[in-house]
């Protein structure tokens, strides 16, 4: 019985503890909890306010790199800037300068991509381009990218196929007149010569185009030649394909004129008509044809032959270019046969069909 009233009186000390250190238990639970548990709690502190993309308080904000693969292209006066995508960026400034002027911010656009035409003729210009991104309602500029230059020029990003004259050392064989057409027409002449000075068409039209493409260069034109040696064995019809490859914007056929009458002289200009060319071929070609015409008359002083539409020639018929082509004057002329060779009046047939091209063009 002694020993029963021993045990009793044991464990009840025993629940006496027990129950005086269980309330402790789950505040201590709480804070040994490892992460992820079932334990219901609730953290005294606050949310942060901070952005994935914001800088930790303290620093400064990391700049993007510099957009890559700047490109520039130039037609008349517009320039069109391209680049790379640069990630993360809110959008992209685009800077600019003229001259010796310091770059200043042209303009704030979203995407890769932007067109000045605030640009002005015979003027170079320098761009370059940064991406930005906003952090905590400030731009943060990036980094610039390397410089690119466009002069803007008259015939900035126009080609033009220049297209001298015969070359070949015999007619070549028979083509169709037209696509369409069934009649069978030689493909290329001979051309005719000087009756003073004994010079071939063909070395007197390579040596305008010669001279012709240097100065449609300078004023900005990318220029096509059908030839560039004294030997050509194309017809027409592939002459008008180099011009259709190439993507030309109008073809120049130069020629000279003869005939059995030595007093005739001056200068024409032939064009396609509606027979076998489109109807919008047909209005460029006249359009074009009618500026350089008057301009190398003012430049010549040359006797107007007029102009004349043609239905007749290879040259018009298979073309699918706005094209023109001028008789510079007739080598049957003692006079204008020689006054065709010298390099001073080439020169003025050449500034007369460039001043009249760019007028075209404007």
């Amino acid at each position: 019985m002694k020993k029963l009233l021993h045990r009793l009186t044991a464990l009840t000390l025993v629940l006496a503890l027990l129950s005086a250190f269980l309330p402790a238990f789950p505040a201590c639970a709480a804070e040994t909890a490892p992460s992820g548990s079932d334990v219901s709690s609730v953290s005294d502190q606050e949310p942060s306010d901070q952005k994935p993309s914001d800088p930790e308080p303290g620093k400064k904000p990391v700049p993007l790199n510099a957009p890559q693969k700047l490109a520039v292209s130039v037609k008349q006066e517009t320039v069109t800037l391209t680049w790379a995508k640069v990630s993360g960026a809110t959008g992209y400034q685009i800077w600019r300068k003229t001259g010796k002027q310091d770059y200043s911010l042209l303009k704030t656009v979203k995407t890769p991509n932007y067109k000045d035409d605030s640009v002005k003729n015979k003027q170079t210009y320098t761009y370059q381009v940064s991406a930005y991104y906003t952090s905590e309602g400030k731009t943060v500029p990036g980094k610039r990218s390397n410089a690119v230059t466009a002069e803007v020029l008259p015939l900035s990003g126009f080609v033009i196929c220049v297209d001298a004259g015969h070359g070949n050392k015999k007619a070549l064989g028979k083509v169709k007149l037209a696509p369409k057409s069934s009649k069978k027409v030689c493909g290329g002449t001979v051309g005719t010569q000087g009756s003073y000075t004994g010079v071939s068409e063909a070395a007197l039209t390579l040596q305008v185009a010669k001279k012709l493409k240097t100065a449609l260069e300078e004023q900005g034109a990318t220029v096509v030649m059908t030839r560039t040696g004294s030997s050509c064995k194309l017809n027409n019809i592939q002459r008008c394909k180099i011009a259709t490859k190439a993507g030309a914007d109008l073809t120049i056929r130069l020629h000279a004129d003869s005939s059995t009458s030595h007093s005739a002289h001056g200068i024409s200009m032939q064009l396609p008509a509606s027979t076998y060319c489109s109807g919008s071929i047909v209005k460029k070609s006249g359009s074009a044809g009618k500026k350089i015409y008057k301009s190398v008359l003012k430049t010549t002083k040359a006797k107007g032959r007029g102009m004349v539409k043609r239905r007749d020639l290879v040259g018009f018929n298979w073309s699918k270019t706005p094209t023109v082509l001028i008789e510079m004057g007739f080598m049957s002329n003692k006079r204008e046969d020689k006054k065709l060779q010298t390099s001073a009046y080439q020169k003025k047939i050449v500034k007369g069909i460039v001043n009249g091209t760019v007028s075209y063009f404007s």
